[in-house]
């Protein structure tokens, strides 16, 4: 598939990845796991609190058996490109071609109480990285007084799924590292975002050519080359494209060689910017900020300790947006992605595995599609007969020990009109 690198699971972040290569060129320095956030709601009483004691002590280390899993996975029905075309026109000959879009996936398992946190970083053939994280396990619940009535009031705050049982309204936040090093390390950071105008709003006053309406609205891209450290939300508001790019490497046609970052779904932070939680968890302000490297600045947050002092928190990235130039720098990026889950009857007992995504693509990093060097292996041919036939061939060839050669041939009761011409499948085995 063209893709390599260094992969690792580590106690204190989680699966982390290292000088990912893609046809020998790199494309991340490191891409890791960073914190997960999830905060319920409901009223803190001081009333209903209950203290226990606990009990550590330090042992030996500890070993996850089969704790990373790699395989290779075909999503579906899809295919990484396929396109329908007559190959002659005369003969109303037409083919149908393309390639299974397969995806090597490593995946990993975090049971953090009752959740189980399912992180799949997949692999694709044309040089593009998905991110997905999906969450399984159980709800944690609450009391619900359906006697007395005393609990009511709770209903604003999640679902009644089960008897005497109330499911809380919570998210679950996640949060990633992307270094890129495009080209190296002297990299730029662009948003390009997309509106629609007049030829004046977009060239000026008085731009409009002779030949177009002054009223006539046209779609177009503002790029912005970032200047310093800073965040962004990436929910409502006019759609934008985040890019890191090596300026000084263009292509043939005068782009910059560059990987976008796209957020697929995403809940945003729901919490006030000055939550005392969020001074800790400042990561989840932002679905994609960017940083000047720095060594001291290694990670988003430092949860064994933060969430203990979340107001008091040892590491914060709004510290790490200190107006730094981020033009020509080596860069970091942090990503944020997640989910508001409000709960269901059908969450019970089980949920059904939700989630969200986040894709590393490239943008005119190649000089075409990076999978067309994929051979298609299978073909399909159906040759209807033409007008007053009343006999048509079917033939399926396949490549390797995977497929056999059959033909069939089959009789028409009533001959049609006019006959849809050869259809060809191709995809790869």
């Amino acid at each position: 598939m063209g893709w390599e690198g260094h992969v690792t699971s580590e106690p204190w972040r989680g699966i982390s990845f290292h000088n990912l290569k893609f046809k020998d060129e790199r494309i991340l320095y490191e891409m890791s796991l960073q914190d997960q956030f999830v905060a319920y709601s409901g009223i803190q009483s001081v009333g209903q609190s209950y203290y226990y004691d606990a009990t550590y002590q330090l042992g030996g280390e500890e070993f996850t058996l089969r704790g990373v899993c790699f395989f290779e996975d075909h999503q579906g029905a899809t295919t990484s490109w396929r396109h329908f075309d007559y190959e002659d026109e005369e003969t109303s000959s037409a083919r149908d071609r393309g390639i299974r879009n397969y995806e090597f996936v490593v995946r990993t398992v975090a049971s953090v109480g009752n959740y189980d946190y399912m992180y799949d970083i997949r692999f694709q053939l044309d040089g593009e990285i998905r991110v997905l994280v999906f969450m399984a396990g159980y709800m944690q619940n609450t009391f619900f007084d359906d006697q007395w009535n005393l609990t009511k009031n709770d209903l604003k705050f999640g679902t009644r799924t089960h008897e005497k049982t109330l499911s809380n309204i919570h998210d679950h936040l996640t949060s990633w590292k992307l270094d890129f090093d495009i080209n190296g390390t002297s990299n730029s950071f662009h948003k390009t975002t997309l509106r629609a105008g007049t030829y004046d709003e977009i060239f000026g006053v008085g731009s409009t050519p002779s030949y177009a309406s002054p009223t006539s609205v046209y779609k177009y891209k503002d790029d912005q080359t970032v200047a310093t450290e800073q965040g962004w939300k990436v929910t409502g508001g006019e759609p934008s494209i985040f890019t890191i790019s090596n300026d000084a490497v263009k292509d043939q046609w005068g782009n910059s060689k560059s990987y976008g970052i796209f957020i697929q779904y995403t809940a945003p932070q729901l919490l006030p910017d000055d939550h005392p939680l969020l001074q800790a968890a400042a990561w989840t302000k932002y679905n994609i900020a960017v940083v000047q490297r720095t060594e001291n600045e290694s990670a988003s947050s430092t949860d064994y300790f933060d969430a203990h002092s979340p107001m008091a928190p040892i590491t914060s990235l709004d510290n790490f947006m200190n107006g730094q130039s981020i033009v020509e720098q080596d860069l970091v990026n942090f990503v944020s992605m997640g989910i508001i889950h409000v709960p269901r009857t059908e969450d019970i007992p089980l949920i059904s595995n939700i989630g969200s995504e986040f894709q590393i693509k490239p943008i005119n990093f190649f000089p075409q599609l990076a999978s067309l060097d994929i051979v298609e292996s299978d073909n399909f041919e159906a040759c209807v007969p033409r007008q007053g036939a009343g006999e048509f061939d079917y033939v399926w060839n396949g490549e390797g020990n995977n497929y056999q050669y059959s033909k069939a041939a089959f009789t028409l009761s009533n001959p049609l009109p006019q006959a849809p011409p050869v259809q060809v499948f191709e995809t790869a085995g």
